[in-house]
Protein backbone atom coordinates (compact mmCIF):
# COMPACT_ATOMS: atom_id res chain seq x y z
CA UNK A 1 0.00 0.00 0.00
CA UNK A 2 1.48 3.39 -0.95
CA UNK A 3 2.34 5.85 1.77
CA UNK A 4 1.98 9.54 1.04
CA UNK A 5 3.74 12.54 2.52
CA UNK A 6 2.51 16.10 2.20
CA UNK A 7 5.01 18.41 0.52
CA UNK A 8 4.91 21.45 2.78
CA UNK A 9 6.76 23.56 0.22
CA UNK A 10 4.02 23.17 -2.39
CA UNK A 11 0.85 22.31 -0.45
CA UNK A 12 -1.21 24.42 1.96
CA UNK A 13 0.22 27.57 0.41
CA UNK A 14 -2.64 29.64 1.81
CA UNK A 15 -0.66 29.77 5.08
CA UNK A 16 3.04 30.45 5.77
CA UNK A 17 5.29 27.39 5.50
CA UNK A 18 5.82 27.17 9.24
CA UNK A 19 2.04 26.82 9.76
CA UNK A 20 1.65 24.01 7.22
CA UNK A 21 2.54 21.29 9.73
CA UNK A 22 -0.73 22.06 11.51
CA UNK A 23 -2.59 21.79 8.19
CA UNK A 24 -1.08 18.44 7.14
CA UNK A 25 -1.91 16.44 10.25
CA UNK A 26 -5.71 16.97 10.25
CA UNK A 27 -5.75 16.12 6.53
CA UNK A 28 -4.61 12.60 7.44
CA UNK A 29 -0.90 12.83 6.73
CA UNK A 30 1.56 11.34 9.19
CA UNK A 31 4.60 12.22 7.06
CA UNK A 32 5.78 15.40 5.38
CA UNK A 33 8.61 16.65 3.22
CA UNK A 34 9.96 20.14 2.77
CA UNK A 35 12.20 21.28 -0.05
CA UNK A 36 14.63 23.36 1.99
CA UNK A 37 14.28 23.42 5.79
CA UNK A 38 17.19 25.73 6.54
CA UNK A 39 15.13 28.90 6.94
CA UNK A 40 14.09 27.54 10.34
CA UNK A 41 16.14 26.21 13.26
CA UNK A 42 16.09 22.42 13.43
CA UNK A 43 14.80 22.61 17.02
CA UNK A 44 11.76 24.61 15.90
CA UNK A 45 10.98 22.10 13.15
CA UNK A 46 11.40 19.21 15.59
CA UNK A 47 8.93 20.84 17.96
CA UNK A 48 6.35 21.22 15.17
CA UNK A 49 6.83 17.63 14.02
CA UNK A 50 6.38 16.33 17.55
CA UNK A 51 3.43 18.60 18.27
CA UNK A 52 1.54 17.34 15.22
CA UNK A 53 2.78 13.72 15.39
CA UNK A 54 4.47 14.00 11.99
CA UNK A 55 7.64 12.51 10.56
CA UNK A 56 9.84 14.46 8.15
CA UNK A 57 10.82 11.94 5.47
CA UNK A 58 12.75 14.05 2.96
CA UNK A 59 14.39 17.39 2.29
CA UNK A 60 16.94 18.82 -0.15
CA UNK A 61 20.35 20.31 0.36
CA UNK A 62 20.56 24.09 -0.06
CA UNK A 63 19.80 25.37 -3.58
CA UNK A 64 22.52 28.01 -3.86
CA UNK A 65 21.71 31.32 -5.52
CA UNK A 66 18.25 30.66 -6.96
CA UNK A 67 17.95 34.24 -8.29
CA UNK A 68 21.03 33.56 -10.44
CA UNK A 69 19.52 30.33 -11.79
CA UNK A 70 21.26 27.90 -9.46
CA UNK A 71 19.55 24.80 -8.14
CA UNK A 72 22.16 23.12 -6.00
CA UNK A 73 25.92 23.60 -5.90
CA UNK A 74 27.24 20.05 -5.45
CA UNK A 75 28.18 19.75 -9.12
CA UNK A 76 29.71 23.18 -9.64
CA UNK A 77 33.48 22.98 -10.20
CA UNK A 78 35.39 25.23 -7.81
CA UNK A 79 32.59 25.34 -5.23
CA UNK A 80 33.45 22.11 -3.45
CA UNK A 81 33.95 23.77 -0.06
CA UNK A 82 30.49 25.36 -0.23
CA UNK A 83 28.93 22.09 -1.40
CA UNK A 84 30.51 20.16 1.45
CA UNK A 85 29.42 22.76 3.98
CA UNK A 86 25.86 22.37 2.64
CA UNK A 87 26.18 18.58 2.92
CA UNK A 88 27.40 18.88 6.51
CA UNK A 89 24.53 21.21 7.41
CA UNK A 90 22.06 18.81 5.80
CA UNK A 91 23.48 16.00 7.93
CA UNK A 92 23.02 18.08 11.08
CA UNK A 93 19.36 18.67 10.19
CA UNK A 94 18.80 15.05 9.19
CA UNK A 95 20.14 13.85 12.52
CA UNK A 96 18.23 16.41 14.56
CA UNK A 97 14.98 15.62 12.75
CA UNK A 98 15.45 11.84 12.28
CA UNK A 99 15.12 12.15 8.50
CA UNK A 100 15.82 8.86 6.67
CA UNK A 101 16.79 10.33 3.30
CA UNK A 102 18.14 13.56 1.82
CA UNK A 103 18.14 14.70 -1.80
CA UNK A 104 21.59 16.05 -2.69
CA UNK A 105 20.89 18.69 -5.33
CA UNK A 106 23.42 18.65 -8.15
CA UNK A 107 23.33 21.94 -10.08
CA UNK A 108 22.19 23.58 -13.25
CA UNK A 109 24.86 23.54 -15.96
CA UNK A 110 25.06 26.86 -17.82
CA UNK A 111 24.98 26.50 -21.61
CA UNK A 112 28.49 26.15 -23.00
CA UNK A 113 29.90 24.81 -19.72
CA UNK A 114 31.84 21.56 -19.50
CA UNK A 115 29.08 19.13 -18.49
CA UNK A 116 31.63 16.36 -17.81
CA UNK A 117 33.44 18.57 -15.30
CA UNK A 118 30.13 19.17 -13.50
CA UNK A 119 29.43 15.43 -13.42
CA UNK A 120 32.93 14.67 -12.12
CA UNK A 121 32.58 17.29 -9.39
CA UNK A 122 29.20 15.87 -8.40
CA UNK A 123 30.57 12.33 -8.13
CA UNK A 124 33.36 13.50 -5.82
CA UNK A 125 30.95 15.45 -3.63
CA UNK A 126 28.56 12.49 -3.52
CA UNK A 127 31.40 10.27 -2.33
CA UNK A 128 31.98 12.79 0.46
CA UNK A 129 28.26 12.91 1.28
CA UNK A 130 27.95 9.14 1.27
CA UNK A 131 30.82 8.78 3.72
CA UNK A 132 29.26 11.36 6.05
CA UNK A 133 25.69 10.00 5.96
CA UNK A 134 26.30 6.22 5.78
CA UNK A 135 27.31 5.73 9.44
CA UNK A 136 23.90 7.11 10.42
CA UNK A 137 21.91 4.89 8.05
CA UNK A 138 20.67 7.86 6.01
CA UNK A 139 20.11 7.38 2.28
CA UNK A 140 21.00 9.97 -0.35
CA UNK A 141 18.79 10.58 -3.36
CA UNK A 142 19.37 11.82 -6.91
CA UNK A 143 16.37 13.40 -8.59
CA UNK A 144 16.01 14.03 -12.32
CA UNK A 145 14.37 17.39 -13.02
CA UNK A 146 12.57 17.97 -16.30
CA UNK A 147 13.98 20.72 -18.54
CA UNK A 148 10.75 22.71 -18.65
CA UNK A 149 10.60 23.16 -14.87
CA UNK A 150 14.36 23.32 -14.29
CA UNK A 151 16.30 24.04 -17.51
CA UNK A 152 19.92 22.84 -17.73
CA UNK A 153 19.83 20.68 -14.58
CA UNK A 154 22.65 18.12 -14.57
CA UNK A 155 20.22 15.29 -15.33
CA UNK A 156 16.68 15.32 -16.69
CA UNK A 157 15.97 11.61 -17.23
CA UNK A 158 15.48 8.81 -14.74
CA UNK A 159 17.93 6.82 -16.82
CA UNK A 160 20.56 9.52 -16.35
CA UNK A 161 20.12 9.36 -12.57
CA UNK A 162 20.43 5.57 -12.68
CA UNK A 163 23.69 5.96 -14.63
CA UNK A 164 24.90 8.58 -12.15
CA UNK A 165 24.01 6.37 -9.17
CA UNK A 166 25.96 3.52 -10.77
CA UNK A 167 28.91 5.83 -11.32
CA UNK A 168 28.82 7.07 -7.71
CA UNK A 169 28.64 3.41 -6.65
CA UNK A 170 27.80 3.79 -2.97
CA UNK A 171 25.26 1.58 -1.14
CA UNK A 172 23.33 4.51 0.33
CA UNK A 173 22.81 6.41 -2.97
CA UNK A 174 19.52 5.91 -4.82
CA UNK A 175 17.40 7.40 -7.59
CA UNK A 176 14.32 9.33 -6.45
CA UNK A 177 11.47 8.51 -8.81
CA UNK A 178 9.46 11.71 -9.11
CA UNK A 179 6.52 10.80 -11.33
CA UNK A 180 5.89 14.39 -12.39
CA UNK A 181 9.39 14.83 -13.83
CA UNK A 182 9.56 11.23 -15.09
CA UNK A 183 6.36 11.46 -17.11
CA UNK A 184 7.43 14.70 -18.78
CA UNK A 185 10.83 13.32 -19.81
CA UNK A 186 10.71 9.53 -19.97
CA UNK A 187 7.01 8.63 -20.04
CA UNK A 188 5.85 5.03 -19.67
CA UNK A 189 5.48 5.32 -15.90
CA UNK A 190 4.34 1.75 -15.35
CA UNK A 191 7.65 0.50 -16.80
CA UNK A 192 9.68 3.01 -14.81
CA UNK A 193 7.95 2.06 -11.57
CA UNK A 194 8.63 -1.63 -12.23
Amino acid sequence: MPKFAANLSTQYTEVPCIERFAAAAPAGFDAVEILVPFDYPAAQLKQLLDEHNLKLVLFNTAPGNVAAGEWGVSAIPGREAEARADIDRALEYALALAVPQVHIMAATVPPGSDRAAYADTFVRNMHYASERFAPHGINLLLEALNPVTKPHYLYASQYQTLEMAARIDRPNVFTQLDLFHAQLVDGNLSRLIR
